[in-house]
């Protein structure tokens, strides 16, 4: 298990390539396939051709066996684990009891996202759950095996001796992707493109901050600095202690929380009034410690240079953020001028549009947007890709949206349709 792009297909692949002597292995790289397509899968995976004489469970039965008295092991391999249909995990139970003298014939290794733990723990799939022996997480790679990793891809690709990585730069990839190898691949692809656009051979900090937060045809979005944030709040914090220590203590913790608690708050409600309310409230506060003495004036005045800062250092990383909260609302564009009873019904009419011509038969959710996916008319997309003229523009739980022609369409998984 692990999440997107940590390399579990490319392990499985790999365990296929180079252990096929020692095991006969089978690898089912498609979770959406019936029960009866999984059956010709597993025969065909093991060089099987399917009878009208024997059942498929005899027929591989009868082959698992006599690899067994062979020494050599079958193994099969199901990648995208997590996308697997209730009925498919049923069957895969079933393959699990293929025994001789209480030996399984048969091992099984699924590859998925984490969700894949908590569907077998449903109380469904209790007896499968109980049947795994071993669990195996795939996490992002260390700092060091980022740069190692790297390094390897560049000598692979025969540029090792013409391109060269500074260690600040490789760390930066690395706090960015924390370590998750499809991520450090594309970073890496962008700093490519422009060290060859601009005729240069060494990517420094400076080379990664144009290639990636200055192209506008990035697709990566590095998270936010938290630390940045922090790092100043301590700054601004401690140069005021040692300019006042007596009065830091008295005013530090009550000016601080009311600082941020307000903002907080208000942040979470688009009523103007309400957030003048807050506002006010809070100046009041502020003024009423400004009167007792110089010092707080200095410390409310270092705390709201506090505040414009973190307001400076989040813009630059939620324009993708406000997008999605933008299509999260499914509001009709248009100025703010804009009557709100048409507003109101333009919006009913979005929630209640459906796409006919499509098929939603999969959704993987994850709290990250850009790690979700979903299966439409049996291709995989995720969030701004395209299918059939439609645009993604939000993946949900249970139910996606879309955007053709300026209208925004709503589309289910068949079962919630019913």
């Amino acid at each position: 298990m692990g999440k997107i792009g940590t390399g579990k297909t490319t392990l499985c692949r790999y365990i296929q390539a180079n252990y096929a002597q020692e095991f006969a292995i089978g690898l089912i790289g498609n979770p959406f396939l019936t029960p009866k397509q999984f059956e010709q899968k597993v025969l065909q995976e093991f060089n099987l051709t399917a009878s009208s004489n024997n059942d498929f469970l005899t027929l591989l039965h009868n082959k698992l066996l006599k690899l067994h008295n062979n020494k050599k092991n079958p193994v099969l391999f199901l990648d995208e684990g997590h996308l697997l249909g209730p009925e498919l995990f049923e069957f895969i139970l079933i393959l699990s009891n293929l025994q001789a003298d209480n030996v399984h014939l048969l091992q099984i290794v699924i590859a998925g996202q984490p969700e894949l733990e908590n569907t077998l723990r449903q109380p469904r799939f209790a007896s499968l759950y109980q049947r795994i022996g071993g669990r195996i997480f795939l996490s992002g790679l260390s700092a060091k095996d980022t740069r190692n990793y790297i390094q390897y891809r560049l000598t692979k690709s025969g540029l090792a001796d013409k391109i060269q990585i500074s260690f600040r730069a490789s760390r930066k990839i690395w706090l960015w992707t924390r370590g998750i190898p499809r991520q450090v691949n594309k970073v890496c692809d962008l700093c490519l493109d422009y060290l060859y656009s601009h005729k240069q051979q060494k990517i420094t900090p400076s080379t990664l901050k144009k290639a990636v937060l200055q192209n506008k045809h990035s697709t990566f979005y590095p998270p936010t600095p938290t630390i940045k944030i922090y790092l100043f709040a301590f700054f601004i914090l401690g140069f005021i202690s040692l300019a006042s220590p007596k009065q830091i203590s008295k005013l530090t913790l009550y000016g601080f929380r009311e600082q941020f608690t307000l903002n907080t708050i208000a942040s979470t409600f688009d009523n103007s009034s309400f957030k003048s309310k807050l506002h006010t409230t809070q100046r009041q506060n502020l003024a009423d410690q400004d009167d007792s003495n110089s010092t707080q004036n200095q410390l409310v005045i270092a705390l709201n240079s506090l505040r414009q800062e973190i307001k400076r250092l989040n813009t630059v990383y939620t324009n993708q953020t406000k997008t999605e909260i933008k299509h999260e609302n499914n509001m009709p564009p248009g100025p703010e001028t804009q009557d709100n009873n048409i507003s109101q019904t333009q919006n009913l009419i979005c929630q209640t549009r459906v796409a006919t011509d499509l098929n939603l038969s999969a959704i993987v959710w994850d709290i990250e947007p850009e790690q979700r996916c979903a299966v439409i008319n049996e291709k995989i997309l995720r969030q701004g890709e395209e299918v059939s003229g439609y645009k993604l523009i939000s993946i949900e739980k249970n139910y996606v949206r879309l955007v053709k022609d300026d209208l925004t369409y709503t589309l289910k998984i068949k079962s919630d349709l019913k």
